[in-house]
């Protein structure tokens, strides 16, 4: 018979389930969360196998797979360790707010996709992370005045970036760096929060004269912020901040292209990537230019759940962490090599990404 606190736990753990953004723990053996909007790193997209080194992960959704440089590392890693195991994967698609929260919570064991290793993230307790299995580059891009009104703060925000990633971190190292010019690096360094309201009542005040401002200087007043308007009872102030998050880069892309912002910030790959999607299907006059210069470099992991019960799914992570480690110094036939050569073009390599894939294959035999 059920005890009076078995039975409340069951009925506490069910009310849970019910509540909406809360989602039950899948029943396979492992569970991997994969990001599906972060190409080349991690993304849905159409099956590929002629001249592949590695395999993609099934999503569920016919031909369409669950591919890129992190999800073949781990995907790699899962198929050699089921020469030695018998158990179950299901891939699951999370986004990258609450990716943490989910890893945390234990609703996914292994997550597989571009994040940052940082001492924040592995404060938490039975979150572990491999070796760093890839070296990124953040930086910028940014669209021409004429997408975007440089006038501040009729226009606005100058800044997107990708919520739940350690793209602010970046934002404020660039400020500093006057990397955003000399007239928006103030901006962002007296307002370098993310979506937190800049504007001083005075501020505020001069909303109502934008459009006024726009046309006189020959400004199409359609361009200015939707806070912005010549009827102050139409203006909204507490729309107004400096740096904006997106809930993913094909938004903040989308955001770059139609004026909504004069700088997208994040890893370089995932934001030209974007970029030139938003431009195939709905900007194809967008003026968005990558920046090559990088402001910071941050090291990639792949990250995994592992509570103390050590039950069988804490088991199979561990088991993961090691095989991952064994795939990844296995010299020239390393799982980072392979994945690297099916994911990204070798001529376009930065020195310091260079140095670090052959720091995972040098003395090899």
């Amino acid at each position: 018979m059920m005890s009076c606190r078995s039975l409340a736990v069951a009925l506490f753990a069910a009310v849970l389930l019910c509540l909406p953004g809360v989602r039950a723990r899948a029943q396979a053996d492992l569970i991997v969360g994969v990001r599906s909007d972060a190409p080349p790193f991690a993304y849905l997209g159409p099956r590929r196998t002629e001249g592949r080194m590695t395999v993609d992960a099934p999503s569920g959704q016919g031909d369409m797979v669950f591919t890129g440089y992190m999800v073949n590392v781990c995907t790699g890693a899962l198929e050699e360790l089921r020469k030695r195991e018998t158990f179950t994967v299901e891939y699951l698609a999370v986004d990258a707010p609450d990716r943490f929260e989910e890893l945390r919570a234990g609703r996914i064991d292994i997550l597989c996709d571009p994040a940052t290793i940082t001492r924040e993230r592995l404060a938490g307790e039975n979150v572990y992370v491999s070796p760093p299995v890839y070296l990124s580059g953040v930086g910028r891009a940014q669209v021409s005045e004429r997408q975007w009104v440089a006038h501040w703060p009729c226009v606005g925000p100058v800044v997107g970036v990708v919520n739940g990633t350690t793209a602010p971190r970046a934002v404020k190292l660039m400020a500093d760096q006057f990397g955003f010019g000399e007239t928006f690096s103030e901006v962002v360094q007296r307002h370098p929060d993310v979506d937190k309201v800049v504007l001083s009542e005075s501020e505020a005040n001069d909303l109502t004269r934008c459009a006024a401002a726009a046309e006189k200087f020959g400004r199409d007043p359609e361009t200015l912020a939707p806070y912005t308007n010549p009827d102050p009872a139409l203006t909204d102030p507490s729309a107004a901040v400096a740096v904006r998050s997106y809930p993913d880069h094909r938004t903040l892309a989308r955001a770059l292209c139609s004026g909504e912002i004069y700088y997208s910030v994040g890893d370089l790959e995932i934001v030209s990537r974007a970029i030139a999607a938003i431009r195939e299907t709905e900007f194809r006059d967008c003026t968005a230019r990558v920046d090559p210069q990088v402001f910071s470099e941050e090291r990639y992991g792949i990250f995994v759940h592992i509570s103390e019960e050590l039950d069988r799914s804490d088991r199979l992570a561990l088991a993961f962490l090691r095989q991952l480690s064994i795939e990844i110094h296995k010299g020239y036939d390393s799982i980072l090599v392979r994945s690297f050569a099916d994911n990204f073009d070798r001529s376009r390599i930065s020195q310091s990404l260079d140095i670090f894939l052959w720091s995972v294959v040098a003395g090899a035999e």
